[in-house]
């Protein structure tokens, strides 16, 4: 027999045949594809692992052999000190790898795809609880759609999350049929399931405790479970964590060897889950990748605060839909604020890690009915839900293009958390004019963080005021555009130094600076042709032929870097020796190739 409900107080308010039929998925499925669709075309990656992970290991990835060697060592083919054991996510990267080689767009079809199965696995696993389908489909409608979710769908490691939740959802479906229906099958599938959720990501351990809230929770209903086949599930549980341990130990991944600096991290870290809450709820400004000096904790504890006033003035509420919420909310979020003492980087927030603990706030809008506590409304709920459906889908949208490319994804990042010091590049690699030398003499090597900001955010400031009154000065320009590209601010500097050559296209200057600019944000072919200009402009551009000569060995194309290479020597730029003579070397093997 199928479950009921946790409580005989929940309803199910659905009218008609919609919410029973197949239409429902189709709704879905058609407005993830009209939000979605477009980014199948994004010719480039974000250079945020995506790249890394797809084309610099694609031998490896086209490998048929390489199914089994991803259960031995970490998801970036480390064979020790990695950190992240995720062969399932690696196998859907050999799948795709198979199908489409490195291009993105196969990858970003397969991203579509799991989001998509994880929202038709939402709206079965609100209604196995026992919701109505009207809040089984409209929540499941509204995870869609929601611009927080946009980070998993675009950015292609961000599959990760999608298949993570995937599986956890398949896992307590089959829980809970199991405990009604006694049938081992069902067990088989819950823990398969599992296995696969800690194969895809480490914080699906935190799915055996929530597994045994859900079963206190139908024990607590009146759905009494039969005791040896709880043995034969607790024995499940443990040979899987068996296995998983040791095969995670035979990939070499670093341990926690410290379990009070582990809490300690998580307890430093504990008040983000404030931030995230309301990146949900206010998704107005997104952040990507977030140093946590930019979070903020307003929204997230007004949210709190609304949410807490409307549950305890209701006078119909299920407690148990609340906790577990809360509780999926908390489990699911609080393991990816930990940092590895043995990690290189300074602690970033990713937006997309958002998407499963999202699940759990849904639970708990779910424990407040409105047809039993605000009918008046009733008339009111269903143009509002669609009035804020096509907002959410506009944020999404326009979200959806800061993963188009690298530059994109730097301005982003580098707007909504501008101490991100992980997008911050030097300002010397900028040619500046003689004015601005002095002022912007200095490196983010030689000071902290926060000082290189502030004087960042000074200089843009004093950039910006002359321009006000003269917008034709080119030095004011040049400055503001150097200092967007130290500051991570792609798109920013491109429009300016833009700006510069639409009146003046014979200006140096800005031609090199464009070249630097585009070879960091992994247009390497524009910056070619803007680096060729600066030549033809200025022939003594040193710099520029060094810049062409790692250009080119980059390429492969030995003859001509070792040609800009000596043209950089002569002019008083030094390449390494060592570069020099291996450029020689395989200069006059391909010489005699051809």
């Amino acid at each position: 027999m199928k479950p009921t409900v946790f409580t005989s107080s929940t309803i199910d308010a659905s009218r008609g045949t919609f919410l029973t039929s197949w239409r429902p998925y189709a709704l879905i499925t058609l407005a993830v594809l009209l939000l979605f669709g477009h980014t199948v075309f994004f010719p480039n990656f974000t250079y945020l692992d995506d790249y890394y992970m797809i084309v610099e290991y694609q031998h490896l990835l086209t490998d048929p052999a390489h199914l089994l060697n991803a259960f031995t060592e970490d998801v970036f083919h480390r064979h020790q000190g990695g950190m992240y054991y995720r062969p399932l996510l690696t196998w859907t990267f050999i799948l795709d790898a198979s199908l489409g080689g490195s291009h993105p767009a196969v990858y970003h079809v397969s991203n579509i795809l799991y989001h998509l199965l994880t929202c038709f696995l939402l709206m079965v696993f609100f209604k196995e609880l026992g919701l109505s389908r009207v809040f089984a489909f409209g929540s499941s409608f509204f995870f869609a759609l929601h611009p927080a979710v946009t980070q998993v769908v675009v950015w292609i490691p961000g599959r990760n999350e999608s298949l993570l939740s995937l599986f956890i959802l398949l896992s307590l479906i089959a829980l809970m049929r199991f405990h009604s229906t006694h049938r081992l099958r069902w067990l088989g599938a819950h823990l398969t399931c599992f296995a696969f959720a800690l194969l895809t990501k480490e914080s699906a351990l935190m799915l055996l405790p929530l597994s045994m809230l859900f079963i206190g929770a139908r024990v607590n209903a009146g759905v009494k479970p039969l005791t040896a086949h709880y043995v034969l599930a607790a024995l499940g549980w443990f040979f899987i964590l068996l296995y998983w341990h040791y095969a995670r130990e035979a990939a070499m991944i670093l341990r926690i060897s410290d379990y009070s600096s582990a809490f300690a991290s998580l307890w430093q870290n504990a008040w983000t889950l404030i931030p995230f809450l309301g990146t949900i709820v206010w998704p107005w400004n997104l952040f990507t990748v977030a140093a946590a000096e930019d979070l903020s904790l307003l929204p997230g504890l007004s949210v709190a605060i609304v949410f807490m006033a409307v549950f305890f003035s209701a006078k119909e509420k299920n407690w148990t839909f609340f906790f577990l919420g809360a509780c999926w909310f908390i489990v699911f979020l609080l393991p990816t604020l930990y940092r590895h003492p043995e990690a290189l980087y300074h602690m970033r927030f990713f937006e997309h890690r958002i998407y499963l603990s999202f699940i759990g706030l849904l639970l708990m809008a779910g424990s407040i009915s409105a047809e039993q506590n605000w009918k008046r409304l009733l008339p009111f709920l269903k143009p509002g839900f669609a009035v804020l459906c096509v907002a959410l889908a506009g944020l999404t949208y326009r979200h959806s293009f800061s993963f188009s490319n690298a530059m994109m994804f730097s301005e982003q990042t580098a707007r909504t958390s501008p101490r991100n010091t992980y997008y911050h590049l030097e300002i010397s690699m900028m040619e500046l004019p003689d004015s601005l030398r002095t002022t912007l003499h200095f490196s983010k090597r030689t000071v902290s963080p926060g000082e290189y900001y502030r004087k960042l955010s000074g200089i843009e400031e004093d950039m910006r005021s002359v321009l006000v009154q003269d917008a034709s000065d080119i030095d004011a320009r040049l400055g503001l555009g150097a200092v967007y590209f130290a500051m991570g601010r792609l798109t920013s500097a491109e429009e300016e130094l833009q700006t510069i050559l639409s009146g003046q296209p014979k200006n140096a200057v800005a031609q090199y600076n464009l070249g630097v600019l585009y070879y960091h944000g992994h247009f390497e072919k524009l910056a070619e042709q803007h680096w060729l200009n600066t030549l033809e402009l200025d022939p003594l551009s040193k710099e520029t032929y060094r810049n062409l000569c790692y250009l080119y060995y980059r390429w492969e194309d030995f003859p001509d870097a070792l040609r800009y290479a000596e043209h950089s020597i002569s002019l008083g730029a030094p390449v390494p020796e060592e570069l020099l003579a291996e450029l020689r070397e395989k200069a006059n093997e391909q010489a005699l190739q051809h």
